[in-house]
């Protein structure tokens, strides 16, 4: 944690977070690069070794007084980019998978639910690696509705589609 200190300064209202001593003039600067998976990064050489560092881990670690190990930091809102405190929550692998947003490709405005050959809707839900099964129907707010029931049966978060 000492050395995020010296390395990093963390504004919890804005989210927002300045290197200390980055850069060819070793200045303070907004860290605020995207990377390909559309969080702020940070490439800090330490012992000859370049590494990138996810802002939002360094958030959450510096606000809390706490390294995560092998923990994940969830964004609550499923904004990538938005660092306050707020919306930063310290969670473990599967209850991280319970806060899905849509996947691009989605047509229904819910995951994990296809049309099937026969023209019907069939719905479903992973726990734990298992797919489950919650029917077909024949109407798709029917299958969205399973779908939302079996959400709060497994305990999925609120904005988990």
């Amino acid at each position: 944690i000492e050395q995020l200190k010296e390395w990093f300064e963390y504004d919890s209202i804005t989210g927002k977070v300045h290197g200390l001593h980055f850069g060819r003039g070793k200045k303070r600067k907004l860290l605020n690069r995207v990377n390909q998976d559309g969080y702020y990064s940070a490439n800090k050489t330490i012992d000859g070794k370049q590494l990138s560092i996810l802002i939002h881990r360094v958030a959450y670690e510096l606000y809390n007084n706490e390294l995560l190990g092998s923990n994940i930091i969830d964004h609550v809102d499923h904004n990538k980019l938005n660092n306050k405190i707020y919306n930063l929550r310290k969670v473990d692998r599967a209850t991280n998978n319970r806060n899905l947003g849509l996947k691009k490709k989605n047509k229904y405005n819910c995951n994990n639910i296809e049309k099937t050959s026969s023209g019907k809707y069939r719905a479903r839900i992973t726990i734990c690696g298992q797919r489950i099964h919650l029917g077909t129907f024949a109407e798709l707010q029917d299958a969205i509705e399973a779908k939302k029931k079996a959400n709060e049966k497994y305990g999925f978060h609120e904005n988990h589609k």
